[in-house]
């Protein structure tokens, strides 16, 4: 996966590749990716939380997000080969939504995307890929001057103890 901000849009444009050698192009909204840093955030959290103190899993969660920017940056593996089954535009994102699935001491997520055009993506990722694309959102979007100061909260309070729908 990748992201850009295009300005044009102000909106990110991500990139997603998959096993079938596919690449996704998404659109995603300033208010969706704010929101999505800060479910994604919680989520962490609340792994965190389950074996240390608030304290520490905040400081373990910061520490997660440096070390990711410290990691050695592999070479893009896109293609430019690639099927895009959804065409070569982008599709805007409707909502994201994010479910724990265990397995066994592992952590995974399955991420539905609702798009535009009302078709669903679904893809299942590990704990450390939702904090990968959480710094790559972050990274993006504070390129692109958007913060979590900048936008309102327009909706109700995101809970990281079950299931939420990211508008």
């Amino acid at each position: 996966f990748n992201a850009l901000y295009i300005s044009e849009e102000d909106r990110l444009m991500l990139r997603l590749n998959t096993l079938k050698n596919e690449e996704i192009r998404l659109w995603l909204t300033r208010l969706l990716c704010i929101k999505f840093l800060t479910y994604s955030e919680n989520k962490s959290l609340a792994s965190l939380n389950s074996t240390h103190s608030a304290s520490d899993a905040k400081a373990i969660d910061h520490f997660k997000q440096e070390a990711l920017l410290l990691e050695p940056k592999q070479p893009s593996p896109f293609n430019l080969n690639l099927k895009l089954p959804l065409g070569p535009n982008p599709i805007l994102i409707h909502d994201i939504i994010i479910e724990d699935r265990p397995v066994n001491t592992q952590r995974f997520y399955d991420i539905t995307f609702n798009l535009k055009t009302n078709q669903k993506l679904k893809y299942i990722i590990s704990d450390k890929d939702l904090d990968s694309i959480r710094m790559l959102l972050s990274t993006v979007s504070s390129k692109a001057n958007w913060t979590q100061k900048n936008i309102t909260n327009s909706s109700e309070p995101v809970t990281s103890n079950q299931s939420h729908p990211i508008h």
